[in-house]
């Protein structure tokens, strides 16, 4: 980046970001929707090729939050775009639709580029822990809800359990579909890669940026079966492999040709190469974070221990990771986080062989609360606490309540009988 940039001072920098946004706007709105002239193709490529997380190709929707934040960017055309409904907070209202209409602008320039986008946003500061907006999208008559994920960066089981009302393949012109695209942060220390196990997503934390400050970028990943667990703890990214052969281990081997698919000793990179183009080993011997020819199932367990990535996804990740980023796995189905003040709930479905049932899964969540609410005085919708864990669909929820009687309670355990282990109610 400052290869780039040189030794500029900040709003030298930013007054060269908004030139390089009107420039490109004004070409933008020159070109016809059909345009694939080359002053498409050229400002294709001033977008999207990056070879850093760092560059404007790379942090579009980073510049954006120059007028709105936070706000979302996607690698859309125009009208899908424009169909687009923000949920949850509410931000600067005329900057929003300012940076609405110039990303309409941008997707005629994209028309018909396809690719999923990925999260990026903003670290947000040490007492806050949730990033992004839930969204609304209405299906077009063509989609299907794995159309939409794909499109939004979402995994199969993520976006079918935010919409379980949604038909999965005929969800018709029209309906509504959640976009579960807000997140609670996992816990830990925000660096280097971690991954959610029951909530089948990566995050990374680059190294800062002095233009755009630290981010934090999330993709939906495949995990192991119930038979082949993803292992879980501290481990590195120790080798990265552009296009890489796959040499089928001997269990793998022999769960295939009992199915009567006799595997080769080494699968050659190309389209039948299930690691897809790029692959990231870990410290845990055996195990990878890789691409796919098969991205239909990224968002769902259905690998034999490795981590599993839309094609688009990992070979952006590959390109920012260097050998060494700490990778830290974790198994956490509940999630708490602040953000501004309201305490923030994510319940997901916990893993099978684990065996928690919807009690367990509160004892967890009250767990979780008490823990990141220490001593704070705030009161809890225990009964909505209660709801979320017998219906787990990963949509972080506000759970605090705001108190407009009197001073807030102080969260403290219920005097407990016969092994009941709720809190105090004070909804």
């Amino acid at each position: 980046m400052d290869a780039k940039w040189g030794k500029q001072p900040e709003n030298a920098k930013r007054d060269r970001i908004f030139e390089a946004w009107d420039s490109l706007s004004e070409r933008a709105s020159r070109a016809p929707i059909s345009s694939t002239g080359d002053r498409s193709s050229r400002a294709r490529r001033v977008f999207m090729d990056s070879s850093d997380p760092y560059s404007i190709g790379a942090n579009i929707e980073n510049l954006f939050s120059v007028f709105c934040r936070p706000s979302s960017l996607f690698h859309l055309s125009g009208a899908r775009m424009n169909h687009l409904r923000f949920h949850g907070h509410a931000t600067r209202s005329g900057k929003l639709r300012w940076s609405v209409r110039l990303l309409g602008v941008i997707g005629l320039m994209l028309n018909g580029f396809a690719m999923a986008e990925y999260r990026s946003y903003p670290l947000p500061a040490p007492q806050n822990a949730v990033v992004g907006q839930l969204l609304q999208y209405p299906a077009q008559h063509e989609d299907t809800l794995l159309d939409i994920a794909r499109r939004f960066s979402l995994g199969h089981d993520e976006i079918i359990q935010a919409n379980p009302q949604v038909d999965k393949w005929l969800p018709g012109a029209g309906t509504p579909v959640l976009l579960p695209t807000q997140f609670i942060l996992p816990r830990g220390p925000r660096e280097g890669i971690i991954l959610n196990v029951p909530e089948m997503r990566l995050y990374y934390f680059p190294p800062a940026s002095k233009a755009l400050g630290r981010q934090v970028i999330t993709y939906p990943v495949s995990i192991g079966r119930m038979d082949w667990n993803t292992p879980l703890g501290m481990t590195r990214v120790v080798r990265k492999d552009k296009d890489p052969a796959w040499y089928p281990p001997a269990s793998i081997k022999k769960e295939h040709a009992e199915r009567g698919d006799i595997l080769p000793d080494i699968v050659p990179p190309g389209p039948d190469n299930p690691l897809g183009q790029h692959a990231m080993r870990l410290g845990f011997s055996g195990y990878l974070i890789h691409g796919t020819n098969n991205p239909w199932g990224i968002g769902m367990r259905v690998t034999h221990g490795c981590v599993r990535m839309y094609p688009e996804d990992v070979a952006q990740l590959f390109k920012w990771v260097d050998v060494g980023t700490s990778v830290e796995i974790l198994n956490d189905p509940v999630k708490v986080g602040w953000l501004d003040g309201a305490l923030y709930l994510e319940v997901h479905e916990p893993l099978e062989e684990t065996n928690a049932n919807a009690d367990r899964l509160y004892e967890m969540a009250m767990q979780a609360i008490l823990s990141t609410v220490g001593n704070q005085p705030v009161r809890i919708s225990w009964a909505l606490v209660r709801d979320m864990a017998g219906f787990p669909d990963g949509v972080p929820r506000v759970i605090s309540i705001e108190n407009t009687s009197g001073p807030a309670q102080q969260v403290t355990p219920a005097p407990q009988a016969r092994g009941d282990t709720t809190l105090a109610h004070q909804d």
